[in-house]
């Protein structure tokens, strides 16, 4: 048999093993636990990535700036060259220089804006009155549509008018809007490069961020 001393030390190892095999199952679901929240936070930050971000102001200003360089340039080359060429059409004369006040009295009272291929040279050449292509041609059209609106529809000067209107149109679709077009495509580009750029910066935070936490636990 054994003795009282040998039974209270079996008593006592019995306790021990029991508080061992809690505290090591207790471990295992802190472990567990941990585990399950590190990939909870894991996941949340993976849902909550950001295909594209919000640009800030000067972002946006420094693209602004950009694209008013790109706008200007366009301006400055392609739409003098489109100028020149409707300036120089041969039946292009009557709407080469403002129309005069004296031998037409009455033209103030029926046109409001005036303009002609001329003045518009003579800005584009100068370089501080246009700063977008689509302002060029506005005032390129104005030139036509003011001379059909006062000259007779089928008088020499409307007809004319139309033909060298034609011949602008033709133009512009081949030297200006292609220049238009290809600017702008490039500006909606920078600007999504600029917003996924944005948004990788702040995904890249939120992982570390998420990262950190899950150090923490």
């Amino acid at each position: 048999e054994m003795t009282f001393s040998e039974r209270k030390q079996r008593a006592r190892s019995y306790v021990i093993w029991n508080l061992q095999r809690d505290f090591a199952n207790l471990s295992a679901l802190v472990e567990a636990a941990v585990l399950e929240a590190r990939h909870l936070i894991s996941h949340r930050a993976q849902q909550q990535m950001l295909p594209a971000a919000e640009l800030s102001e000067a972002e946006r200003q420094h693209l602004d700036r950009e694209r008013r360089k790109r706008l200007a340039e366009i301006t400055h080359r392609s739409g003098l060259a489109l100028v020149k060429a409707v300036h120089s059409h041969k039946w292009a004369y009557p709407f080469n220089a403002p129309v005069d006040a004296n031998a037409f009295p009455n033209y103030a009272q029926v046109i409001k804006t005036p303009m002609d291929l001329g003045t518009i040279k003579q800005h584009l050449e100068a370089g501080n009155h246009y700063k977008d292509p689509n302002e060029v041609w506005a005032d390129v059209c104005l030139v036509f549509e003011n001379a059909k609106r006062y000259n007779t529809l089928g008088s020499d000067v409307y007809l004319m008018a139309e033909m060298v209107e034609e011949f602008a149109q033709e133009r512009y679709e081949k030297v200006l809007a292609p220049k238009i077009a290809e600017e702008s495509a490039q500006a909606t580009r920078e600007e999504v490069t600029a917003k996924r750029r944005q948004a990788d910066l702040l995904n890249a935070a939120a992982a570390t961020a998420a990262e950190q936490q899950c150090m923490r636990l």
